[in-house]
C-alpha cells in the first residue's frame, strides 16, 4: 500500500462523515441482536451487519471519490 490515507472509525463517528448513519444504526442493531436468543435476534444481527458492511462501502466510495475528503473539493479546509 503506497501512503495511502485511512478514515479511522473514530473521525467518521464524530463528524458528518456520510457513512456515518449506516455504522452507529448497525451498531445498535448488531448491538440488540447479539442479546436475543430468537430468531428476531439474528435477523437484527444480519440487518446490523448488512448496514455495517453499507457503512464501509460508502466510506471506500468517499475516499476513491473524494480523496478522502467527504465534503468534495470545493469545501473549505479542515482544521484537526
Amino acid at each position: 500500500m503506497a501512503n495511502q490515507q485511512q478514515t479511522d472509525l473514530a473521525t467518521i463517528l464524530t463528524t458528518d462523515h456520510p457513512s456515518r448513519p449506516y455504522f452507529i444504526l448497525g451498531g445498535l442493531m448488531a448491538g440488540i441482536g447479539l442479546f436475543r436468543s430468537s430468531l428476531g435476534g439474528m435477523l437484527m444481527l444480519g440487518v446490523g451487519g448488512a448496514l455495517i458492511k453499507r457503512g464501509i462501502d460508502e466510506m471506500d466510495r468517499i475516499n476513491k471519490l473524494h480523496g478522502g475528503n467527504y465534503h468534495g473539493v470545493n469545501s473549505p479546509p479542515s482544521n484537526r
